[in-house]
């Protein structure tokens, strides 16, 4: 499970090795949430863990050291996404809390 407290790239950088196996994941409104592709950004960005919308269909993830920008994920028992297909469908993603 990443840990939102982490340094971004530290995350980032867990993301890309365990792909495709162990995963790199997160809890999201009680679900398992995959992220399979990421970058991060050094930036100061708020509470570790508080997604953040950055415009035009991207979103973004607070850590302890800058943002995880999101790529590509997949919410358990659905299909791998674009973070921007992900975002219309996933109303109240924007300003919650990843576990």
């Amino acid at each position: 499970m990443l840990d939102w407290s982490e340094p971004a790239e530290l995350i980032a950088r867990k993301v890309r090795a365990y792909q495709p196996w162990p995963s790199a994941f997160t809890t999201w409104g009680g679900q398992t949430l995959k992220v399979l592709r990421a970058r991060a950004a050094v930036r100061t960005a708020g509470e570790p863990g508080v997604v953040i919308a950055g415009g035009r269909g991207t979103a973004g993830v607070a850590t302890g050291d800058g943002i995880v920008w999101l790529e590509e994920v997949q919410l358990a028992g659905k299909k791998v996404m674009p973070i921007g297909a992900f975002l219309a469908g996933a109303k109240g993603f924007v300003g919650s809390t990843l576990g």
